[in-house]
């Protein structure tokens, strides 16, 4: 099963981020977090992809109505909440 299928939100995040700032740039980011950099890092419906930020840095993460909003990593694990 692709990507896209078993993680919608995340696929659709990354299309407008293309949109944004270029598929070529962004596909390098994706392909440096999934080889172990903490550059990216995704996860939605158990599945996830590329390397997590480390403590103390901050993440990106959607409600229940797809606002994005961005969270500190400070405290507890609060990864793979969605």
């Amino acid at each position: 099963m692709k990507s896209r299928d078993t993680m919608p939100k995340i696929a659709a995040f990354v299309d407008q981020v293309r949109l944004a700032f270029g598929t070529e740039h962004i596909n390098v980011q994706m392909q440096r977090g999934v080889r172990g950099e903490p550059v990216f890092h995704a996860w939605e419906n158990g599945f996830e992809v590329g390397t997590p930020l480390e403590r103390g840095k901050v993440a990106v993460k959607f409600d229940q109505y797809g606002v994005a909003y961005v969270v500190s990593l400070d405290g507890e694990d609060d990864a793979g909440s969605n």
